[in-house]
């Protein structure tokens, strides 16, 4: 075998796994990536008045869904899902030991509505766009959530 053969024979070796590729991104999916960073309000927000569980639970979602926005991977949607399961259910929890005190209690109502329609809207068109609306409204449900109960604790 000669030198100027050796590309022919490394074209023909086999891996078991294909080499893997950079993943570029697209601006759509730029969008999702950085939409999970609206929650960092809601989370300053539980930091500052001492909501803690709060806090650590808006941590992990932020922490999950940029893992699993940036790299795409399936296997980080299970985390991401699951935190965000946590926080909804967290959500209603802090609504609860708020007394459902209005009006926050009511924008919250409303504001699930709207995530609602882009959740389920996300599949059919526009991902992007929709996902990240997602986010959007979800950060400004666990704002109003965390104004429901700091409102009663006055």
């Amino acid at each position: 075998m000669v030198v100027r053969d050796l590309p022919k024979v490394v074209a023909r070796v086999r891996f078991p796994y294909p080499a893997p590729r950079k993943k570029t991104m697209v601006r759509g999916e730029k969008a999702v990536v950085f939409s999970s960073l609206f929650f960092l309000l809601p989370w300053a927000l539980a930091v500052y008045f001492q909501a803690w569980l709060s806090a650590v639970i808006i941590l992990a979602v932020v922490i999950s869904s940029l893992i699993y926005h940036f790299s795409g991977e399936k296997a980080f949607s299970r985390a991401d899902a699951a935190s965000a399961r946590l926080l909804i259910a967290n959500n209603f929890w802090i609504c609860y030991l708020g007394d459902f005190q209005m009006p926050y209690w009511g924008f919250v109502l409303f504001f699930i509505a709207a995530s609602l329609y882009f959740y389920f809207s996300e599949r059919k068109r526009n991902y992007f766009l929709n996902h990240s609306l997602w986010h959007f409204f979800s950060a400004i449900i666990t704002v109003l959530s965390l104004l429901t109960f700091i409102s009663s604790q006055k």
